[in-house]
């Protein structure tokens, strides 16, 4: 399923994978924008990694989200031990804490005092760390 398929064809290849059909169905990102695969899909496997925390997030709520029949899908990330590989999934993980710290607490310091404090504590793990 791509971002070249017509509306029609992306629409018959996902209600076929829903009715059992086929049990694996290839998508690229363009092509996964809008899917809800939460009704049969188990397994999702990145065969690269997004450059961004959105795109990683989009992916992934192609599984996640209310209304899926699995609990706990399983999501595998493929990665070679290269460098920018490696730069590439500290740089997910970094955007990710930051996107959870800033949007999905449920935290009473989101006024802007309490945010630039907590956005200066995130930015020192960072730098410490680093």
């Amino acid at each position: 399923l791509t971002g070249r398929d017509p509306s029609k064809a992306k629409a018959k290849k996902r209600s076929d994978f829903d009715e059992g059909k086929f049990d694996i169905l290839v998508l690229s990102d363009a092509g996964a924008t809008g899917a809800n695969l939460q009704g049969r899909a188990t397994w999702l496997v990145e065969h690269d990694q997004p450059q961004t925390y959105r795109t990683q997030k989009q992916r992934r709520a192609r599984l996640v989200r209310g209304g899926q029949a699995y609990t706990s899908p399983d999501i595998h990330s493929l990665a070679a031990q290269h460098p920018w590989e490696e730069q590439n999934r500290n740089r997910l993980e970094r955007k990710r804490a930051l996107h959870e710290l800033l949007f999905e607490g449920q935290d009473e310091t989101h006024d802007e005092t309490g945010l630039a404090g907590r956005i200066r504590q995130h930015l020192r793990a960072r730098t410490s760390a680093a």
